[in-house]
């Protein structure tokens, strides 16, 4: 789904939390500021930027970092809609303008797909990043064109192009990030995929070697050796690390004890939990939570 926005003059808008969507915004024209309360963050977005939110957090659109914010109902009570040509006015006169195409993907399970639950929260690729690869502003530029136009077809092209240019981010990300290497690594091996599916899906079981080997019908030197030619780690390091992965996205989502999270991710200990977080973390969970935590 997709909407071509445009804003003029002084303007914001908070867009709450939906989970199950992971947002976009394309920059065609002009810069806006983008703010995750979440992560106590800003973005300053630019012409040719484009910004994922893969978990559908909850954030903030504006035109100046001090414009004042409204909710996205009463804003677009405000707006000019027209529903056919998939366009939102907002604002008038010729004051400063910012174009964005905005809009969402749906996901199939995705938060048990280990390549996109281990996504973080924000994705901000510029215009300059993008460009690394071949046809990336060339697709920017037909988007744009094509949310000008609006032709026949042209919706249904501008909803493949941005899965394109969605296909091509989570690709530049995986290149720029040994762990998401290592899993997309391993999701090209079938047994490999199926035991990265059942780590993720269950990561509060205790998983052996020899668990892990009988799910994906292989003996355990043999799911040993595949998994570490595949993925670079052994079994139980990818477990650790994605566990790790999982606590600390707790101790920063919520209120949660630290033993509480611990079982939740699979330490019948809370003691071996906060020896294995802070020897590979650097920091133990209190201090991780005080240190990061809004």
């Amino acid at each position: 789904m997709y909407y071509k926005t445009t804003f003029r003059g002084d303007w914001g808008i908070n867009l709450a939390k939906d989970q199950n969507l992971a947002r976009y915004h394309i920059v065609t024209k002009g810069d806006f500021w983008l703010e995750l309360p979440y992560l106590n963050s800003e973005y300053k977005l630019e012409q040719g930027d484009i910004v994922i939110i893969p978990f559908g957090e909850a954030h903030k659109i504006r035109s100046f970092q001090d414009s004042e914010i409204m909710t996205e109902e009463s804003l677009l009570k405000q707006a000019k809609h027209n529903i056919e040509s998939k366009t939102f006015e907002i604002g008038e006169g010729k004051k400063k303008i910012t174009n964005l195409i905005c809009g969402h993907f749906n996901f199939n399970s995705y938060r048990t797909h280990p390549l996109i639950s281990s996504l973080p929260p924000v994705l901000h690729i510029t215009k300059k990043q993008l460009s690394k690869y071949k046809g990336a502003n060339e697709i920017g530029s037909l988007i744009n064109f094509e949310s000008d136009s609006i032709k026949m077809g042209s919706i249904s092209i501008i909803n493949r192009l941005t899965e394109v240019i969605f296909i091509q981010i989570i690709r530049y990300y995986i290149e720029s990030n040994k762990v998401m290497q290592n899993i997309a690594q391993g999701l090209s091996d079938p047994y490999i995929k199926i035991s990265l599916e059942k780590i993720h899906d269950f990561p509060e079981r205790r998983w052996k070697v020899e668990g892990l080997a009988k799910e994906v019908g292989l003996s355990r030197t043999l799911f040993s050796q595949k998994f570490k030619e595949t993925t670079g780690q052994t079994p139980i390091g990818y477990l650790t690390n994605w566990r790790l992965h999982l606590a600390k996205n707790l101790l920063l989502k919520t209120n949660k004890s630290i033993f509480n999270i611990a079982n939740d991710i699979g330490y019948q200990s809370e003691e071996h939990f906060q020896k294995i977080f802070k020897k590979t973390i650097g920091k133990s969970p209190t201090k991780f939570r005080k240190t990061y935590h809004l």
